[in-house]
């Protein structure tokens, strides 16, 4: 028993002071090396865009991007970065962040498609809350003033070319098909303000907005938010929509968008269901019911593409007031955001 403890390795209970210079060096280079290694594993395990982008599935999980169409908008604004020196400017002064562009990019990204607190995505990031709300005002006022450049509306010879046969075998005229939507915010404590916000139809303040897509499903119009008591056609009338229409053209609505007088000054007509007439039988001919049917299939689409928008789960929440200096800008590049995502159908 004597003989096998002296096979211990003579150096494990020798004191640092009793090593020489070289054996001592030996061990610390050793240490480093295991700390290098250790550092690099910490980097492939954590959370941040460079890291998630690898995964597919786990960039349209936390973002909504898919691949292809998030490497288009980086090129995009990369050009924009290329335009002037002034482009390249704004573009640097994001603010002196913790965070990589790119992370905060990613960071901004999550807060809109799942909706995290900004406490939770600071432990996440591993950043103060007060950073987070920064981070999540300057990408927002960036984004909304970057795509804002970007022309969205459609003209008569692009509708007519990406047309599907479903629109022009039954409304090829078709130039947009508005929608009007609303989100919660949280309830102002005046009076006047929480009476203007109030909406019947959601029984709940609201802010409201005008969004209009074309034939072939892309996001060709976003209007501003307004107080959620507004109606659909004062909503119409103010948001300038109107005075994107053409002569000719037809706008597709639901019943409730009484906007033909709104139309006539541009020569456009308006597509919605027949009413029943009370003058007349107290039910809808065949005409009628085939017309409303064939309505109601192509109407589908713009409710599709506004609940595309709402995946984004910052709106599935009521949204505070705190967020009221840039819940217009967050919306708008939502709304535009989807158009990045694939054909609708």
């Amino acid at each position: 028993m004597e003989e096998m403890a002296t096979d211990e390795p003579e150096n494990e209970n020798i004191e640092p002071a009793e090593l020489s210079a070289v054996e001592q060096i030996e061990i610390l280079k050793a240490q480093i090396s295991d700390l290098e290694q250790q550092v690099e594993d910490l980097k492939g395990t954590r959370f941040g865009a460079e890291n998630i982008s690898k995964d597919s599935e786990l960039l349209t999980f936390y973002t909504g991007f898919v691949e292809p169409y998030a490497k288009t908008m980086i090129k995009w604004s990369q050009i924009q970065r290329e335009r002037g020196k002034e482009n390249y400017k704004r573009r640097r002064s994001s603010g002196n962040f913790a965070l990589s562009l790119y992370d905060q990019l990613f960071l901004f990204m999550i807060r809109l498609r799942l909706g995290l607190l900004e406490t939770d995505l600071g432990v996440r990031f591993n950043i103060s809350t007060s950073t987070v709300s920064r981070i999540i005002l300057t990408w927002a006022n960036f984004l909304y003033t970057m795509l804002g450049q970007v022309p969205i509306w459609s003209t008569t010879a692009q509708i007519k070319n990406s047309m599907p046969q479903c629109f022009k075998t039954t409304y090829p005229k078709t130039r947009v098909i508005p929608d009007c939507t609303e989100i919660k915010v949280q309830r102002p404590s005046s009076k006047v303000l929480n009476s203007e916000f109030y909406s019947a139809y959601k029984s709940h303040t609201t802010l409201k907005c005008l969004v209009g897509i074309a034939p072939h499903g892309a996001v060709t119009f976003v209007s501003s938010l307004y107080q959620g008591s507004i109606s659909d056609k004062e909503i119409t009338r103010h948001s300038g929509i109107l005075s994107l229409i053409e002569e000719g053209n037809e706008v597709m609505a639901d019943k409730g968008f009484l906007i033909q007088d709104l139309l006539q000054p541009q020569k456009a007509t308006l597509t919605i269901p027949p009413f029943l007439s009370k003058t007349k039988s107290l039910q809808f001919t065949s005409k009628e019911v085939t017309e409303t049917q064939q309505i109601a299939h192509l109407r589908i689409h713009v409710e599709r593409a506004i609940r595309r928008i709402k995946e984004y789960q910052i709106f599935e929440k009521v949204l505070p007031l705190s967020l009221a200096g840039s819940v217009n800008q967050i919306w708008t590049i939502c709304c535009l955001l989807t158009n990045f995502r694939g054909p609708l159908y």
